[in-house]
């Protein structure tokens, strides 16, 4: 065997073991030409929903209506305790342990935490 068919065929072996291909790959999908971003957070004082749409055409962040809503133990109902567009927050009274959810326009929920916030 030659020198350079050894050196070829080693090549093509180490290059298999490390999974790297030679082979034409398809091209990368493109990002989708919008992202929404949700935010539910404890402020300790306070709980905080944020939702805003990110597009990639140049312009503005869109916003997005987003509702707070809190859980009663007892019925299981859950009651909007603070909404707006963008960014609401709940200002806590108490240190009771709640359930909170944030919810977008389509009210489907998006954020559950629980908190020492009544």
């Amino acid at each position: 065997m030659s020198r350079l068919l050894r050196t070829a065929l080693a090549a093509t072996f180490a290059l298999a073991a490390t999974g790297v291909s030679l082979a034409a790959t398809a091209p990368a999908q493109a990002a989708p030409p919008c992202r929404v971003a949700y935010f539910l957070s404890d402020h300790g004082t306070s709980i905080g929903a944020e939702a805003w749409m990110i597009c990639y055409d140049g312009l503005p962040e869109r916003q997005i209506y987003v509702s707070l809503q809190r859980l009663n133990p007892t019925t299981g109902a859950w009651t909007t305790v603070s909404s707006y567009w963008e960014t609401t927050s709940y200002t806590c009274v108490g240190t009771a342990t709640n359930t909170y959810r944030s919810i977008n326009d389509t009210t489907s929920v998006v954020r559950t935490i629980t908190a020492n916030c009544g």
